[in-house]
């Protein structure tokens, strides 16, 4: 059955380690579709506890933490770094396109478990930055 105006719907989008829903209605069907949001997108994080990695439902927090939230907020933090380090603007597109590769390919994984450190490539094997804590490319995170 196709939708009709003042039809309601939910979205869910369960990813790895969040769920975000986002709630519409539809205004108009036709000639073309038009949907107004209702409610804004929200997202269930569950937090884990040290002894299991399966999420513990009654640890929901409820918290805008989708996934390209993740990733602005990861960014945004080196970014910081990078800056504050000095770091030419140029080398540090670079650093950070492969920094958000590699976060979207496996830390996000991990996300939000506590597990101690991790480490991203940031640039090639060889360069080391003791006081930026990156040891043959990769840097060093705290979790």
């Amino acid at each position: 059955m196709p939708f009709q105006a003042g039809t309601r719907f939910l979205v869910c989008d369960a990813g790895g380690s969040t769920i975000d829903t986002t709630a519409y209605i539809v205004k108009a069907f036709r000639p073309t579709l038009q949907l107004e949001e209702v409610k804004a997108s929200g997202c269930a994080r569950f937090l884990y506890d040290s002894a299991s990695t399966l999420p513990n439902p009654a640890t929901q927090i409820g918290v805008q933490a989708g996934g390209i939230f993740v990733n602005r907020e990861a960014l945004r933090q080196l970014r910081c770094l990078f800056t504050d380090a000095q770091i030419p603007e140029d080398e540090m597109e670079g650093w950070l396109h492969i920094a958000e590769e590699e976060i979207e390919r496996s830390l996000k994984m991990e996300f939000p478990r506590p597990t101690g450190r991790h480490t991203i490539a940031v640039d090639r094997q060889s360069y080391n930055n003791r006081a930026l804590g990156i040891k043959n490319g990769r840097l060093s995170l705290s979790m």
